[in-house]
């Protein structure tokens, strides 16, 4: 048995985060449906595809019992509303979701409670410190910056994540070419990796106020005052970053980080199809990117820059667009750092070790 009456755009709010892990085609039905439950007053909306489960609470003005309910045809019926109250009702011992919304209404079947997997969204007990806190909106920027970082892994697994270093007080993310660190404050006992799988709805749970992360053997949850996020870890032996990052080289300019994106992305305008570096000059000009393209073409632009070194190495321009937003929340300048030729490349925010993005140079 299961009642919910509230506003239309309330219940769509919850429908559009507990839909985000729910699959459109599954060989396991139970797994295309939403669970809707009252919680405390509220409507509780759940939805999971077992690697990732997702729970948000949404103002109800009337709401009991529980139900699962086809997520797609649900989210069908409430978008195509125009009335700005929806009530949803399923009698006892009766699995069919009598849904309406002014003159609309649509009968919807349901599957029975128990074939939901709900231990997948259990809280985790763990002792203190395997809990963390984080303000809600850096976790989201910083899971945002990890996701470029590794999105081009595909074979590797252990490296399509996100790693919360305990040891190193750092957040972590590389494909073998491009690397972003985020040192973290408090103290986290051991380490573990978020899977890329899981970053959206991390982040779409991740707006205003704290993000509490719980860790225990073998699953990650991230709970907010918008919505709670259960996923598994990922296994696997997480390479020694340490190493690269331990030194990241001398100053060799410090620039604008507007003007560095601007300047990468009129550089490197000249299409040249066996190649996508551009080269990076430092010197008394200032910093040049040019980039010649196979057609004889040639681009070419110039910012002011402080070069206290001078330098020349090729880069693909996305890792140094990349490099420079990523810095948005930052200050308004970057440095950029190496060690030599064929050394890796280090960007940061001007004179700040607490964030750093590490970018392979590229044969020019």
């Amino acid at each position: 048995m299961f009642r919910y009456h509230g506003k239309t755009s309330d219940l769509k709010r919850a429908l559009s985060l507990a839909g985000r892990v729910v699959q459109k085609t599954n060989t396991i039905p139970i797994l295309g449906h939403v669970m809707l439950s009252a919680r405390s007053g509220k409507l509780a909306a759940m939805g999971t595809d077992i690697e990732v489960s997702v729970e948000t609470l949404a103002n109800a003005e009337d709401v009991s019992g529980a139900t699962t309910i086809p997520y797609a045809r649900l989210v069908s019926f409430v978008n195509a509303l125009s009335d700005d109250r929806v009530t949803i009702e399923v009698a006892e011992n009766n699995y069919i979701a009598i849904c309406k919304g002014g003159d609309a209404v649509s009968k919807i079947p349901t599957l029975p409670i128990e074939d939901m997997p709900t231990q997948v969204f259990e809280r985790l007990t763990v002792p203190e410190k395997r809990t963390m806190s984080f303000d809600a909106s850096f976790m989201r920027d910083t899971i945002k910056t990890m996701a470029f970082a590794c999105k081009s892994e595909k074979t590797r697994h252990y490296l399509a994540g996100a790693h919360f270093d305990g040891i190193g007080k750092s957040i972590v993310a590389t494909d073998g070419r491009i690397m972003a660190v985020e040192k973290i404050g408090g103290h986290l006992d051991g380490s573990f990796t978020l899977p890329s799988g899981a970053f959206d709805t991390v982040m779409a749970i991740c707006d205003d106020g704290d993000c509490e992360i719980k860790a225990s053997d073998n699953a990650i949850t991230f709970e907010t005052g918008t919505g709670f996020v259960r996923t598994r870890m990922l296994d696997g032996t997480y390479p020694d970053y340490g190493r690269l990052v331990q030194n990241s080289g001398r100053v060799l300019a410090t620039v604008s980080r507007e003007e560095l994106a601007s300047v990468v992305a009129q550089g490197s305008l000249a299409y040249n199809a066996q190649s996508s570096a551009c080269i990076v000059v430092l010197n008394d000009d200032g910093l040049t990117v040019e980039k010649n393209g196979d057609d004889g073409s040639m681009s070419q632009s110039r910012c002011h820059a402080e070069v206290h070194n001078h330098a020349r190495f090729g880069m693909d321009p996305s890792y140094l667009t990349w490099a420079a937003n990523s810095f948005a929340a930052h200050k308004d300048k970057v440095d950029i750092l190496s060690d030599g030729d064929h050394s890796p490349v280090f960007v940061r925010p001007e004179a700040d070790e607490n964030s750093l993005r590490l970018l392979m140079p590229m044969r020019i």
